[in-house]
This record gives structure tokens, C-alpha cells and sequence, in this order.
């Protein structure tokens, strides 16, 4: 029977004219020994045995192999495939050594390469650059010692690159705060980017969660990426600055003690591009400054219900720089729209964390809008302020850790999120403590600041915690009408447990007045509202009002909050058993997110 009809349907033509030739040179021009040579190597090579053989040589548990597969095949499946595992494949047979090459240039198709592979000519050339989706290296650099050929911009050449994977080498930063960074490296029009890596994470990173940051030149567009390490990941979407890292202080937990692959190297940090300088076609977030500047509005496009599934919680969007009166120079916006991890107020609820970066060297009253939610905050320049911590300069912040949910801030009509953000005062001074365990509220030069307040309008504090009621949040809005002469007083209740009530007794106070003390005088017309109270607060979010008239001869220049919360107690979610807690609002919140 003729040599190819033997393996008709199993092996091509081509290939099987490749075997006869070079078993005809091993014989030395015999027809008949050349053939039988062919037949082994087809056997041995390509793992087919002609159904014409004699069935004492067919392997019956033979099962289907690659070669025998169509070229598409062989490709998707070359798609999936690490640089080792793609290299083996191409190893097994000329078959499929061959269907991996572009028809048409010959190039290796090889979807994911190595550092290695990129960085020798030989290699390099042999390889198709559209068909590269990833790259991954191990370079690890001493981060005090950045020299100028640690760069890698090849990847800036492959046009469909869009993830890059280091295996840091994490031994040489053994204890928190440590950490290690990779070389720079370019991307999808990015340039100067690099890894940082704290693998036993930072000083204030929850126990056994390593930190992540990305580092750049900076870039002239929003960028969203996001970072992996195994099954966890987070975003970035904003416009990268030289001047900072962006990332996160509690990425993941990670145990280094009893694994041993990562100790080998095993471990590995990634980065996909999913938005990046080069993606032209798709529109990005803009701010915007109205000629009068004390206002900046802020678009997000693409906010589809998709796009919010894939955040999960610590993922940030950051929007580009803006400069306000009062707010210092390069304020962005930030959201968190699943809240984040850097405390447990910034993960209660389904609540999007909302807030501002930059700095300021006064309290900054503001009117933040979105949506159908408008509140008036205020960024105190003791938090609110940049700061430089060794050779890391980390910028102030702002945050509402529980400003709305997301379907109030989103409108899904058209995918977009706007929000603005108005400066109302910069003159008041505020100030929020807390002393044997009393919670304090007060601002001084309110006076300006109530006349560009809508009548009814709250003016919200920041958090207090509850250190007995692990859980439990508290926070406070001030209204004020005029020309009803009436002030509000609300207290806010954010139950962060899984119970269904909370309960406490309140001691509220509230002196207000024309605030002479200031000015050196002992005395002043003031008024003072005293009264106590026992609540009882249901659900996530829960609240209750204090109203009380303002007499005719008291200016409205000052106010001095005083709240004392004891006995708390709360309803177990399965049983109905109240545990009480005698318990103190603790000091107030603050976040940290950003370094």
C-alpha cells in the first residue's frame, strides 16, 4: 500500500514527504528501507500508528494526540499556555512546530514570552510581535540603586501586550515595611512604570496582607489597571503621577512561612492594561473647571452594571488634577465603589467610599454632589494636607467612607457617573475630638458659611467608633433655617454587625452664639441645649433628630457639640438576646489610602 494512503486523514502530505526525505538520506537513496524508516519516526514523532499495521504494534489505550489536531486548535490552545509549556508543545513534532509559525512571515506565534526571550536578537526576531499578549521577568532591583539599563521598553513594541508578570525575588525583604521593586519597564504607551512590593505588607497593613504599588513617569491620560496576584486583584483607573505610587496598603493576605513555591520564586505579581495611552477609540474621564473656579464637575463614561461587577472592594477611580480656591493646588476626586479595606468603616455596607486627595493649609467646606445624593463636607487641613515620610511622599486625603450606595450615585440610562464638587468656605474653623469619652464638634466663623447653605441643608461631621460595640459607627449632620430661627441636630447610627438594633443613651449638648472668647472677653451671648436621650437604632443606617428654636437676641456665629454614648446594646441577628456594653465614642476616623 503507498507510503501516504497508509496515514490518510491522520498525518499530512506535507509532513509525511518531510519524513520520507529525510529517512531516504539515513538509507542512502533505498526506497524500501527509507519508507520503513519514515514509518518509525511518524510513530515515534507524530504518536500515529497506521490502521494498517499489524495489530501486535498498535498501542490499543492509544488516545488522540495534539498533531493530529487542526492548525486552530493547536493555536487556541498555544494561547493558554506559559512560555515553558508553549516551548514543550513545539518540541513534540515538526506538525505542530510548524502550525505555531504565521503562514504567511513564518514568526513563532508565541502568545506569552519571557524577559529572556525579548532581550536576545536571535529570539527576538524569530518571533511574530502582534500575536505577543504578555510578558514576564524576574529582575529584581535594590530600590536605592535604580540604574539606567534596568529599563525594559521592548514591550512597547508588541501593540496586543497588555499584561506584564514579575517574579519578585522576595527573600531580601523579610520583615514589614521592607520591600522590593521591579526594574522600569514600558507598556500600551506607558513609560517608566515599575512594581513595589512590600511582601510582609507596611506598618499599617492588617496582619499577614502584603502592599502592592504601581510607580511611573506619570501619564497625560486616565489609565485603568489592574493589579494581580494569584486570584486577587484591584484596579487603578485614573491619570498616573511621577510624583506618587498608587496602589494598596492591604492588597491580599499572604503566608510566605509554609509556601514553598513562593520561596522558590514561584510568586508573581501582575499587571493588565485594560485601558491604557494607546486606546484612542475609547473616551476618558474628563474634569472639568467652570471660568469662576470654585467649582470642578468630574465624568466617569462606561459606568455599566459589567463594569461595577468586575471592581471589587479596595478598587479606586482616581480622577485627573484640578485646582480650586481654598483646595491647594492638584485636588483629584477618588471613589471606591465597593469601599475599601483600609478599616472596617470603609467596608461597611454596600457604600461607596468618596472622597478627595490633595492639600490644603485651611478647613475646606465643599458641596459634593452625584447623583441623587448631595452632602456638604468638610477636609480639615490637619488630614487634608501633603505629607513627606522619609523618602515616600504620601498626599492628604479626604473621605466619606459611607457616602452613598452605588445605584444612587450611577446613572445606568446612559453608563456615567458625574459629580461636582462647589467650595463654600474656607474661613470657619473646625474642629473634632474626642476627651473622657465625650465626642466634640465644633466650628468657629460659621457665620459666613450658614448664608450659602440651602435652609435645611446638613453640614455633616466625620466618624466616630464605638470601642466596646466593635462595629458600630457613629456620625453627625448640623442644619440651620433662618427664618424659621430653628437648628437640627441629627446623630447618625452605621451598624457595621450582623444585628438588627442597636440601643444607647445619648447625652447631647449644644452651645451656640457670638463666640466673644475668641476675641479675649470672658463672657458672650450664647444658648445652650441640653438634653438625654435613649435610642434605638434599626438597620445598616439609622438616625435620630434634636430640634431646638433659636432665641431672637443670639447671633449665630459659633457652635460647641458635646455627645456622650453609653449602654450600648444590641439584638443577636438569630435569637433575640440583647447584650449590653457599657461603652465611649472613641476617637474620631481617619483613612489612610494613599502613600
Amino acid at each position: 500500500m503507498n507510503f501516504y494512503q497508509r496515514y490518510t486523514g491522520l498525518v499530512g502530505p506535507e509532513t509525511l514527504n518531510l519524513y520520507l526525505e529525510r529517512a531516504k538520506k539515513v538509507k542512502q537513496g533505498n526506497l524500501s528501507d527509507a519508507i520503513g524508516y519514515a514509518k518509525l519516526m511518524v510513530k515515534g514523532i507524530e504518536g500515529v500508528t497506521s490502521p494498517f499495521s499489524p495489530k501486535s504494534t498498535i498501542d490499543t489505550n492509544a488516545k488522540p494526540f495534539l498533531q493530529r489536531a487542526p492548525d486552530s486548535i493547536l493555536k487556541n490552545i498555544a494561547e493558554f499556555l506559559g512560555p515553558e509549556d508553549f516551548t514543550s508543545l513545539r518540541a513534540t513534532s515538526s506538525t505542530v512546530c510548524n502550525a505555531l509559525k504565521h503562514p504567511t512571515t513564518g514568526k513563532v506565534t508565541a502568545y506569552h514570552v519571557t524577559e529572556k526571550a525579548i532581550t536576545e536578537e536571535n529570539t527576538m526576531f524569530s518571533l511574530d510581535p502582534m500575536c505577543i499578549q504578555s510578558l514576564r521577568f524576574t529582575t529584581t532591583v535594590d530600590p536605592q540603586i535604580m540604574e539606567e539599563d534596568q529599563y525594559m521598553e521592548q514591550p512597547n513594541d508588541f501593540p496586543n501586550c497588555r499584561t506584564v508578570v514579575w517574579r519578585p525575588d522576595v527573600s531580601v525583604a523579610p520583615k514589614q515595611g521592607d520591600y522590593v521593586e521591579s526594574i522600569f519597564f514600558s507598556i500600551q504607551g506607558m513609560d517608566g512604570l515599575y512594581m513595589r512590593l512590600y511582601p510582609n505588607g507596611k506598618e499599617r497593613s492588617k496582619p499577614g496582607y502584603c502592599s502592592v504599588y504601581v510607580g511611573s513617569c506619570g501619564t497625560d491620560k486616565d489609565v485603568m489597571l489592574k493589579v494581580r496576584i494569584g486570584q486577587h486583584s484591584h484596579i487603578i483607573a485614573q491619570k498616573l503621577s511621577g510624583d506618587y505610587v498608587d496602589g494598596f496598603v492591604n492588597f491580599c493576605p499572604i503566608d510566605f512561612s509554609g509556601d514553598e513555591g513562593n520561596k522558590k520564586g514561584n510568586f508573581e505579581v501582575a499587571i493588565d492594561v485594560l485601558h491604557g495611552p494607546n486606546d484612542e477609540h475609547l473616551e476618558a474621564m474628563a474634569v472639568t473647571v467652570p471660568v469662576h473656579g470654585d467649582i470642578a464637575n468630574w465624568s466617569i463614561p462606561r459606568m455599566s452594571k459589567k463594569t461595577i461587577e468586575s471592581f471589587s472592594m479596595g478598587d479606586r477611580i482616581t480622577s485627573d488634577t484640578f485646582n480650586l480656591p481654598g483646595m491647594g493646588d492638584e485636588s483629584c476626586f477618588v471613589i471606591y465603589p465597593k469601599g475599601d479595606t483600609v478599616d472596617a468603616i470603609s467596608s461597611v455596607g454596600d457604600y461607596v467610599n468618596v472622597g478627595l486627595f490633595g492639600s490644603s493649609d485651611t478647613d475646606v467646606t465643599f458641596r459634593l454632589s452625584a447623583g441623587q445624593v448631595s452632602k456638604v463636607l468638610t477636609a480639615c487641613c490637619d488630614r487634608y494636607k501633603t505629607k513627606d515620610i522619609g523618602k515616600t511622599k504620601s498626599c492628604g486625603e479626604f473621605f466619606d467612607a459611607c457616602f452613598a450606595t452605588i445605584d444612587q450615585l450611577v446613572d445606568f440610562k446612559t453608563e456615567r457617573l458625574n459629580m461636582k464638587l462647589e467650595v463654600l468656605d474656607t474661613m470657619a474653623k473646625h474642629h473634632m475630638s474626642t476627651f473622657a469619652g465625650t465626642t466634640s464638634w465644633e466650628i468657629v466663623g460659621i457665620d459666613q458659611m450658614l448664608t450659602l447653605l440651602v435652609p435645611g441643608e446638613k453640614l455633616y461631621s466625620r466618624y466616630v467608633h464605638l470601642p466596646n460595640a466593635k462595629g458600630i459607627f457613629l456620625n453627625f449632620a448640623f442644619a440651620y433655617d433662618r427664618a424659621a430661627r430653628e437648628i437640627t441636630f441629627e446623630v447618625f447610627c452605621i451598624n457595621g454587625t450582623k444585628t438588627e438594633e442597636i440601643a444607647l443613651d445619648l447625652d447631647f449638648g449644644f452651645k451656640f452664639g457670638c463666640d466673644l472668647q475668641s476675641l479675649g472677653y470672658d463672657v458672650g451671648k450664647t444658648q445652650m441645649h441640653k438634653e438625654a436621650r435613649s435610642c434605638t437604632f434599626k438597620g445598616l443606617r439609622d438616625s435620630t433628630v434634636f430640634t431646638f428654636k433659636q432665641e431672637s437676641h443670639i447671633p449665630f456665629r459659633m457652635f460647641h457639640a458635646d455627645m456622650k454614648t453609653v449602654n450600648v446594646s444590641f439584638v443577636n441577628p438569630t435569637r433575640r438576646h440583647m447584650t449590653t456594653r457599657s461603652s465611649e465614642s472613641k476617637n474620631v476616623l481617619g483613612d489612610a489610602k494613599m502613600s
